[in-house]
């Protein structure tokens, strides 16, 4: 739960595997597309980044449960000594 709460969701890619060479620069073109690597003659690996990104998901829950935790364990201690 809470590593998915606090997933980044900007560095999220697409991968995607192309054997035409025209689609190929079609993609590489685009302004998404971060890096591209030829495989061999006849494939391409491109690396593009998401269009849009919906931050969907509460960045903050991570750091509340960091701080509950550290205020129970604070008053064990104290409760200790």
């Amino acid at each position: 739960m809470v590593k998915k709460t606090i997933e980044q969701l900007c560095s999220h890619t697409h991968i995607k595997l192309i054997s035409d060479p025209n689609v190929a620069k079609r993609y590489i073109l685009k302004p998404t597309c971060k890096s591209y690597h030829i495989i061999n003659e006849d494939l391409t690996m491109i690396q593009l980044g998401k269009r849009k990104i919906q931050m969907n998901k509460p960045i903050f829950a991570g750091m509340v449960i960091l701080d509950i935790a550290k205020r129970l364990y604070m008053t064990c201690i104290i409760i200790m000594f």
